[in-house]
């Protein structure tokens, strides 16, 4: 990966360089265009915004074009259906030039639900440590990882999702990118050796390969795709004789980034024309993975075999899903496989804290060598700041996270072992209440996250903590509210007390309390969490006498949440 970094680094910088014997110029083009796609219009402009503050500061190359196109509607449409607006917002702004451009398709449009201290900025943008001046969150990794392809491929669309990394060797992936050339290929899958406890939540390969005949292979090299399966069992994938050994453990090959060509763009463009309205009217969620990818392959997978892996509701998504089939199951497709590379997947927040703890993991040690824990990351005995001031009085337990945060040198706080804190800050002359004596507590396995928002009634800038414990399930439904289940314990008896703007769930119920300033929503929201696990229902009482206009919801944070003030928050602290 460093020689990674040097590469797009150099690229920025816009100097002239050579690598492992080939030239590249600052005046080169890589990238035709880099496209970004969003849920929605308020999304959009966050990531815009964010765009334009990494090209202010240098953090990307000058040369490059950027594209956020939003779903149409905010309609949840799935990567499938994404990927057919935007090829049609791309011929309606390029014609027939769009069959001359080397593209970047990056999916990024969604809320988050998973990892919900993403949900605003959004899960591409999330902070990485590294030890790059440059390379500081997953879309610069994305950048860093995918341009050397760029220089030798044909024109077409080159995608990758926004929750994952992809990691190579550099040397040789100079030399493997000309395959996207040598290769007459609709489709071009770049695999992954993954373990079968990871592979059976991704999309597995199936290809004719010989562990033996590849032993004294490059580092790299390329196979017929026979089937395609999405998140097969583990029975399963050794049934089909997709699991491997090489002698230490089993593996398969799994899913991760791929290439398609414009002609297959021209078709994907006739089908958008003949039937997207009918996905728009539906809401039929298409999953570029899923849906594009299964029907490929010289032994593809049967029409019912493909339908069985999809929630089909009635007759007229049958026909789109049938239709689709029968568009993929005929293209051509070859697997590019890269023995060093390596895939990481940070969807969800018991992921990204398996990556920066796990002592025993293969998968964490490899994402701590790669990422590399440097410069702007203090780790001292399984603690992490990232871009964050605290002082000598914080007390930091194992297995803790603390990103974009500030915290004064004077104030006490202690935080329990296996917590996130993110965005946060508590500074004595941004608090409105008594200063004197002041602890704060933070317990074991509690995530914590602090959002601006403009206040729907007074028009004016609040802050509001979002907090949940790590085995919180945020999308699960519940049959009644009293059920319901936060921080770890039912609401019971105070449910009375908590409005729902939707299904009963996490995600909908507004449980959380907006405040004057952010050193305000971080100490009092400390304090319910404590008061809440304590079952002190005087406090809890209290607490929720307020305004019911003061609670919201993570769902409506979405639309009142101040990504300006937010992303100005991370400057200002300078870190």
């Amino acid at each position: 990966m460093k020689n990674n970094f040097l590469f797009y680094e150099n690229l920025i910088k816009g100097i002239d360089f050579c690598l492992n014997g080939h030239s590249f110029s600052k005046h080169q083009n890589f990238w035709d265009l880099i496209v970004i796609t969003s849920i929605n219009q308020k999304q959009r402009k966050c990531y815009e915004l964010q765009l334009e503050i990494k090209k202010n500061q240098g953090k990307i190359p000058k040369s490059f074009k950027f594209l956020v196109i939003d779903d149409p509607n905010g309609c949840k449409i799935g990567s499938g259906g994404s990927t057919l607006n935007v090829v049609k917002e791309l011929f309606q702004l390029y014609s027939q030039k769009l069959y001359d451009m080397k593209i970047l398709l990056i999916h990024a449009g969604g809320y988050s639900q998973r990892i919900p201290f993403r949900s605003i900025l959004g899960k591409l943008f999330g902070l990485l440590p590294s030890e790059s001046e440059y390379i500081n969150d997953i879309f610069d990794f994305k950048l860093a990882c995918f341009t050397p392809f760029a220089k030798d491929m044909d024109p077409g669309i080159f995608i990758t999702s926004s929750d994952d990394i992809e990691t190579f060797i550099l040397e040789e992936q100079i030399e493997a990118s000309k395959l996207f050339s040598v290769f007459d290929q609709d489709f071009i899958l770049l695999a992954h050796k993954s373990s079968l406890n990871t592979a059976k939540d991704h999309g597995v390969y199936k290809i004719d390969f010989n562990v033996d005949s590849c032993e004294n292979e490059p580092n790299f090299g390329c196979f017929s795709c026979q089937s395609v399966y999405q998140k097969p069992s583990i029975e399963k994938i050794r049934n089909l004789k997709m699991a491997f050994n090489d002698g230490i453990s089993e593996y398969a090959f799994t899913d991760s980034v791929f290439f398609f060509s414009h002609k297959v763009s021209r078709e994907l463009l006739e089908f958008h024309d003949q039937h997207f309205k009918k996905i728009i009217q539906l809401k039929i969620e298409i999953d570029i993975y899923r849906d594009f990818l299964q029907p490929l392959g010289d032994n593809k997978q049967e029409l019912d075999q493909y339908l069985s892996t999809i929630k089909i509701n009635n007759g007229q998504e049958l026909d789109v899903f049938t239709k689709i089939y029968e568009l993929m199951n005929e293209k051509p497709a070859k697997i590019l496989f890269f023995k060093e590379s390596k895939f990481f997947h940070l969807g969800t927040i018991d992921e990204m804290m398996e990556y920066y703890f796990d002592c025993t993991s293969k998968d964490a040690i490899n994402f701590r060598e790669e990422i590399c824990f440097k410069k702007n990351i203090a780790e001292i005995k399984k603690r992490y700041l990232v871009r964050s001031k605290i002082g000598p009085k914080c007390v930091l337990n194992e297995n803790v996270i603390i990103e974009l945060s500030y915290f004064d040198e004077s104030v006490e706080i202690v935080i329990g072992k296996n917590s996130l804190i993110s965005n946060c800050m508590f500074k004595l002359n941004d608090f409105t209440g008594e200063t004197k004596n002041i602890k704060i507590s933070v317990p074991s396995d509690i995530y914590l996250h602090t959002v601006p928002i403009i206040d729907g009634v007074s028009d004016k800038r609040k802050f509001v903590t979002i907090f949940f414990k790590r085995n919180d399930d945020l999308k699960k439904t519940y049959a009644s509210f009293e059920s319901l289940k936060i921080l770890g314990k039912n609401l019971g008896k105070i449910a009375s007390h908590v409005l729902c703007s939707g299904e009963y769930s996490i995600w909908n119920f507004k449980f959380f309390k907006s405040f004057d300033t952010m050193s305000d929503s971080f100490l009092h929201s400390c304090n319910f969490i404590n008061d809440y696990l304590d079952s002190n229902f005087e406090n809890i009482h209290i607490y929720f006498q307020d305004d019911k206009k003061k609670f919201i919801s993570l769902f409506d944070l979405l639309e009142q949440n101040d990504f300006e003030y937010m992303l100005q928050f991370r400057l200002d602290i300078g870190l």
